[in-house]
């Protein structure tokens, strides 16, 4: 097998038609972008529902979720999206940034009640 033949299959593989998953996906994910670029948080926040909706084992939709979350003052709910994404991805790079996240989250929303 050539380096040619290598660079067929990934083109070949690039041109593959898209599924209607993956299509919405792109599209929320495009929608979240623009409205967190006009700080419609609330609206990136539904983006993002609806992408943990899609695939509830993407990790990163977890972890974006909770940072809109926290953006939006809901630390409760930014606690549970943090606790989810550091179950499904501990050894994930950021799991340290994260984890204090997850400390703030906790702190802030004891100080509510």
């Amino acid at each position: 097998m050539s380096a040619r033949d290598i660079d067929d299959q990934r083109l070949a593989h690039l041109l593959e038609p898209a599924s209607h998953r993956a299509i919405v996906a792109r599209m929320l994910r495009n929608l979240r972008l623009g409205y967190i670029e006009n700080d419609a948080w609330d609206k990136a926040l539904r983006c993002t529902d609806r992408l943990v909706t899609l695939d509830p084992f993407d990790i990163v939709e977890w972890r974006e979720r909770g940072n809109l979350y926290l953006k939006l003052g809901h630390h409760r709910a930014a606690r549970e999206d943090f606790k989810r994404y550091l179950a499904l991805a501990p050894q994930a790079e950021d799991a340290e940034q994260v984890m204090n996240q997850l400390i703030t989250c906790t702190t802030q929303a004891g100080r509510l009640h």
